[in-house]
């Protein structure tokens, strides 16, 4: 599992970031890592109760944008992907 991920990489204690939907990730996370976890930081983010569901948190805006966006991806798949510019970065300078 996942978890066992972050054993196995030694990592002891950290800080999680959750923006948007990443909120209801964070929220989990915390439940199988929480002695190891420094803080949860929702930017911007949905923050769950215990048995909540992102259904029940979005507002109809919101729920509509996701229904509308599921419509949307499925109507044309014979476009092509668009091609990305791959970039570096050097991750010691972050």
């Amino acid at each position: 599992m996942w978890w066992q991920q972050v054993e196995q990489a030694g990592i002891d204690r950290f800080v999680l970031v959750g923006h948007s939907y990443g909120g209801m990730v964070i929220t989990g996370v915390a439940t199988n890592l929480g002695a190891r976890i420094d803080a949860l930081v929702y930017l911007d983010a949905f923050v769950p109760e215990d048995g909540d569901a992102l259904w029940d948190l979005a507002s109809d805006f919101e729920r509509k944008h996701y229904i509308d966006a599921q419509r949307d991806a499925h109507q044309d798949w014979s476009r092509p992907c668009r091609s990305f510019k791959t970039r570096s970065v050097n991750a010691t300078r972050c």
